[in-house]
């Protein structure tokens, strides 16, 4: 993706899915937390709760015991039973929907007045009677209502942590895949290196200049035009320098020499790079010389067949010069054929920036310096499969 306000929409949107997903993620963790201080809380009650119950159960049986004093005793007795009745309400606000029904405090208090009764009236066996037997009984349902209860509050508090958890991970996992989504759509299309060429990144979505440009770019490329100026310099190339650059080329005996003078081609045309592509017998494009790209570039580069959709094999195939505009993050390029006698040989690719690939001089001179360069290189007996070789005007 190359669009920039494309890109800071998708940085932007991304920011923002972060944002809501960090602020998901600390809701989820503060319920977590919540949730641990709930069970906390009711352990805490719990353990008040079945200690508030053993004391009672002391004191009843310290009743009938020998030597004990009923009036040492009651007082611990009702405190112990003020206790549990507190415990017991907290217990069961915080109790989950499952828990048992807790036994009230008001379920025991009659146990310790019959039992001071019975003391104080002398029937000591009566009294030892109520205690042991349905005294110890209803203090130990008691007490196990109460472990029920803590029992079926940790189920339920270890149910909400794993529903939590579970949470966390969809939107950790929803968080992870739209960063995935967002680098890949940041990442430059076709996946290529820095230091391609032009033409091989735009391999999958030539831009032919065909002539049938909208009103709209027209107008956008007439404002581009008269910015150039101030973005690349001098307004025009030097032809002089054109000149003796193609007396140079129909003088040129030595193939050594050749780098030199796509050098100068290079900078006479304002290019990154070019390179020149040759068509073999059978109509396949080779990447022959070129400059500007390390060696390495051009022997990865591969061949093109004829009828490949892209700007080169394009200009090759219709002997006219294609043009692949440039962007503010990625060059264009112009695309030009080399025709000789015996019809196109194969075309030069030549790697511009900030819209110079759409200069009507930059492509004259372009074209200028193909005609000569075209001279060069014998035509391929079966490679003359152009459209129209000769007699098609250029297009754009």
């Amino acid at each position: 993706m190359r669009r920039r306000w494309l890109r800071m929409i998708l940085v932007v949107g991304f920011i923002a899915a972060a944002a809501g997903a960090g602020y998901a993620l600390w809701q989820l963790e503060t319920r977590a937390n919540n949730e641990r201080a709930a069970l906390a809380a009711f352990e805490t009650h719990a353990d008040a709760a079945s200690r508030s119950l053993a004391d009672l159960r002391a004191g009843l049986q310290a009743y009938v015991a020998d030597g004990q004093q009923v009036d040492f005793w009651a007082p611990r007795v009702a405190a112990a039973l003020d206790a549990y009745r507190a415990s017991a309400g907290s217990l069961q606000r915080l109790a989950s929907a499952a828990a048992p029904a807790l036994t009230p405090a008001e379920d025991l208090a009659p146990l310790d007045t019959r039992t001071r009764e019975l003391v104080d009236g002398d029937q000591t066996l009566a009294a030892s009677d109520l205690v042991f037997a349905d005294g110890l009984e209803m203090v130990r349902t008691a007490s196990g209502r109460v472990d029920e209860a803590l029992r079926a509050r940790r189920a339920a508090a270890a149910v909400a942590q794993a529903v939590i958890v579970r949470q966390e991970r969809i939107v950790a996992a929803g968080a992870l895949a739209a960063a995935l989504l967002v680098i890949l759509l940041l990442l430059p299309a076709g996946g290529s290196s820095a230091g391609a060429p032009a033409d091989t990144r735009a391999a999958h979505t030539p831009v032919p200049d065909d002539g049938a440009t909208s009103e709209l770019d027209a107008a956008l490329g007439a404002a581009l035009d008269a910015r150039i100026s101030d973005t690349l310099g001098p307004a025009a190339p030097d032809l002089r320098a054109a000149a003796d650059l193609c007396s140079n080329l129909s003088r040129l005996s030595d193939a050594s020499t050749l780098p030199g003078l796509l050098e100068r081609t290079s900078g006479l045309l304002g290019a990154k790079g070019l390179i020149v592509w040759l068509a073999d017998q059978a109509g396949t494009l080779h990447p022959s010389t070129g400059h500007g790209y390390p060696a390495e570039t051009l022997s990865r580069l591969g061949v093109l067949h004829r009828d490949d959709d892209n700007a080169t094999a394009t200009a090759y195939r219709t002997a006219s010069m294609q043009t692949v505009r440039s962007e503010r993050d990625r060059a264009g390029a112009l695309v030009v054929p080399l025709v000789a006698v015996g019809g196109c040989v194969g075309v030069m690719a030549v790697e511009m920036e900030h819209g110079r690939e759409r200069r009507e001089d930059v492509r004259a001179v372009a074209r200028i310096v193909a005609a000569q360069l075209a001279t060069l290189i014998p035509a391929a007996p079966a490679a003359r499969g152009a459209d129209e070789p000769t007699a098609r005007a250029e297009s754009g």
